[in-house]
């Protein structure tokens, strides 16, 4: 009897020893913007050495990386998620070009800035400033994270490993610990830094970033799960005692970090193992050199393992670390969604978003993905918030968009300013609500000594499938090319014409696919053109004055997928199109004209224009070419200036518009260019760029102002560009010098700040 009881006692002492002598490891991760994702290389040293992490607890970027481990994610399957090109889009806010919904896409214009104004039901106006669009990152942590949610039944303590992260509740000025709910939504929320991503609610609360009030949040690990030992990663500590004069300017840029910087206590980890990886050098939103920032904190890692093993005794193998996350991803349900749930929306309102989803009642990660790009590629469905709920008892996910139904507002400023007599001013407005249709009304002005214009428009969306917008606009342009020279033109001679064109019409739109779209266009048109048959105006000339009037019918087949609206360097874009004008052209000759009677005609023609555009891409280098072709039925106007104010024109370059070139004008002809660029990490691009332009059969002038169209094989024009693009944020700021091959014009230097953008011609 004593034997037997003396044997028990001993063998408790021994489970008590073994129980004891299991360390337990708990992981803290600092924020710190981009820099944070030095945890991931931290997190890969420490495996690759056997190294156990038995609960995770992070803040911001860390509470994102620390979410993914938590979920099941090896840390190499993490490096690879966020190196990817789809991920690092998420994150910096830029839409991923495989979901780009050209069909969605406004009409380029040159706007520097834009504010956005939300107006409620009462008309109280609110701003929600945030840096980054995050609907891409939303999905993204959706499409990541929720399955780990129902897998511990939305309690972090039976993830792989236990997990918190921390938010801030800044209406209480208190720190938030998130325990439970849907993982991705605790992700997303400890990363809300403040002006770069706007606060979401969790648990009906608006919450941001944790590193407000503690971003290395030691003290959280220790309370909520108490481990024997603590590894602390902090990527924003305070590490300097004095102003840093000789490299403020470098260090600005990381300036959201040292806002909380106060909050980041080096000294709160007493006992344990402290890692400070070398990220100084990052910014917080540097999220371009993503593997260098990894390679540091496993670099950082490694220094230290040494102290790592002396302190922390227990090993976990490889085999046994891969069973135990297979037991847990075991339990993960493949996302298919049973329902759509739209909260913050009524009545027509959720129709017109559940007829766009379709077939909503089974539908697999991949539709519901593309839906909601479609979704989102609208301005005013981008601050929907997406998220997972699973349904027990359909035994399916559930799909939720949390929005508000606002009246959105748009106030746009922008323009050109430039060294020749090109400059102007653009002013817009866009207002956007949703009812049965999704209704966009748009405004802007121009206004310069060389261009002005008023365009506006309304577009009409119905959720059909595929998805059809009606669009009335009416548009009207003024061009005064009189005072357009060159300042390097040794010539003194003038283009003396004056243009007026209108347009009003409505235009139909449907998506042809991701990328694509086509439209069919009913238009009256009315031009008003002022001229002189020759350069310069002497004392007594009167000028020509040509109105045509009529109508205009198109189809076109568009896609665009470049990275930019002027200089572009990534990306490509193709066009093609079919016109068909019933005009009438009235002509009242001045006294530079050969004709000396009024004139009106009828002209009736068709025109088809292509265009493909396309740039590659080499680490730095960029290069691309662009090919254009024009085949028209016009036949001559009244003479041979009219008749070249109406033929078809190429413009090779990014000032070609604010020129008169008769030699790139004609009825049918090929043109083709070269275009390469270097990038520099300065947002720097050196480009230069080389154009053909062949007429199949030039516009001669003959006798008395004739016409005459002559074939000839030699007959070309070239046109080029070398200069310097800065990409800053609000546009860019170019130096080029530009070639032309004309009679008037051939060398010239252009130094322009903002978007030399303009609105079509009525004819083109």
């Amino acid at each position: 009897m004593l034997f037997g009881l003396r044997k028990i006692i001993i063998s408790l002492c021994l489970c008590s020893f073994g129980v004891l002598s299991a360390q337990k490891v708990g992981l803290v991760l600092s924020g710190g913007g981009a820099a944070g994702i030095s945890h991931i290389g931290v997190m890969k040293a420490l495996e690759e050495h056997n190294i156990p992490i038995d609960y995770v607890c992070g803040n911001s970027m860390g509470g994102i990386i620390g979410a993914f481990y938590a979920a099941g994610f090896s840390p190499d399957s993490i490096e690879k998620i966020f190196t990817s090109e789809e991920v690092n889009n998420a994150l910096t806010g830029r839409f991923n070009n495989k979901y780009n919904f050209y069909y969605s896409k406004k009409d380029d214009n040159p706007s520097w800035l834009q504010l956005g104004v939300k107006l409620d039901s009462s008309f109280n106006v609110s701003f929600r400033p945030s840096l980054f669009k995050d609907y891409n990152l939303n999905f993204a942590l959706l499409e990541y994270l929720s399955d780990a949610s129902h897998a511990a039944n939305y309690d972090f303590d039976s993830l792989y490993v236990p997990y918190r992260a921390i938010a801030s509740d800044i209406f209480t000025q208190k720190e938030v610990i998130l325990r439970r709910g849907a993982l991705n939504d605790a992700a997303r929320v400890t990363g809300s830094v403040p002006l770069i991503y706007r606060p979401i609610k969790y648990n009906g609360k608006f919450l941001f970033d944790g590193g407000i009030y503690n971003n290395f949040p030691v003290d959280v690990m220790q309370q909520e799960f108490a481990p024997d030992i603590i590894i602390g990663v902090n990527v924003s500590s305070v590490n300097f005692s004095e102003y840093p004069y000789e490299n403020d300017d470098e260090l600005i840029d990381n300036y959201l970090v040292y806002m909380f910087v106060d909050n980041s206590d080096s000294t709160a980890l007493k006992e344990g193992v402290y890692l400070e990886p070398d990220v100084r050098k990052y910014g917080a939103t540097d999220f371009r050199r993503l593997q260098a920032i990894i390679d540091s904190g496993y670099a950082e890692t490694i220094r230290s393992i040494e102290e790592i093993k002396q302190k922390i005794a227990e090993r976990v193998s490889a085999e046994e670390r891969e069973k135990a996350r297979l037991r847990f991803l075991e339990k993960k349900k493949t996302l298919r969604f049973g329902e759509l749930s739209f909260d913050g929306y009524y009545g027509n309102q959720k129709k017109f978003l559940r007829r766009l989803f379709s077939k909503y009642d089974s539908l697999d990660l991949p539709s519901v993905k593309k839906n909601y790009s479609r979704l989102v590629a609208e301005e005013y469905f981008q601050d929907v918030y997406a998220t997972v709920i699973y349904n027990r008892k359909k035994d399916r996910y559930a799909f939720v968009l949390r929005g508000k139904a606002q009246k959105n507002v748009s106030l746009m400023v922008g323009g050109n300013i430039a060294s020749r007599n090109i400059s102007n001013i653009h002013l817009g407005i866009d207002f956007t609500y949703l009812g049965k249709l999704l209704n966009n009304y748009h405004i802007d002005v121009n206004s310069g000594s060389f261009y002005r214009s008023i365009y506006a428009k309304a577009r009409l969306q119905f959720p059909t499938k595929p998805s059809i917008y009606l669009e009335p606009k009416l548009v009207y342009n003024s061009w005064d090319y009189v005072n357009t020279n060159n300042f390097l033109s040794i010539d003194d001679e003038k283009t003396i014409l004056k243009r007026f064109d209108t347009k009003l019409g409505l235009e139909a739109g449907v998506p042809s696919g991701i990328r694509s779209k086509l439209t069919l266009g009913a238009y009256y048109i009315e031009n008003r053109d002022q001229l002189s048959n020759r350069n310069n105006l002497a004392v007594g000339d009167t000028l020509d004055r040509l109105n045509l009037y009529g109508g205009k019918f198109n189809f076109l087949y568009s896609r665009n997928s470049l990275n930019r609206k002027l200089y572009a360097s990534e990306g490509s874009a193709l066009s093609f199109g079919v016109n068909y004008y019933d005009v009438r052209a009235d002509y009242n000759p001045g006294n530079t004209s050969s004709i000396t009677e009024n004139k009106s005609e009828i002209y009736r023609w068709l025109r088809a224009d292509f265009h493909y555009e396309q740039y590659l891409k080499a680490n730095w280098f960029h290069y691309g070419y662009q090919i254009d072709a024009v085949v028209s039925t016009q036949r001559s106007l009244y003479n041979y200036r009219t008749t070249q104010l109406y033929a078809p024109s190429f413009y090779p370059l990014q000032d070609s518009k604010t020129f008169f070139l008769p030699d790139f004008r004609a009825n049918q002809y090929v043109a083709g260019g070269l275009k390469a660029v270097v990038s520099t990490k300065s947002n720097i691009d050196i480009r230069a760029e080389a154009y053909l332009f062949k007429p199949i059969k030039k516009i001669v002038e003959g006798d008395d102002q004739s016409v005459n169209f002559e074939f000839e094989n030699l007959a070309f024009s070239l046109a080029g560009t070398v200069g310097a693009v800065y990409h800053s944020p609000i546009g860019p700021l170019s130096v080029s010098l530009n070639y032309y091959e004309t009679d008037d014009i051939q060398l010239g230097v252009l130094i322009h700040f903002g978007y030399l953008l303009f609105n079509k011609r009525s004819e083109e």
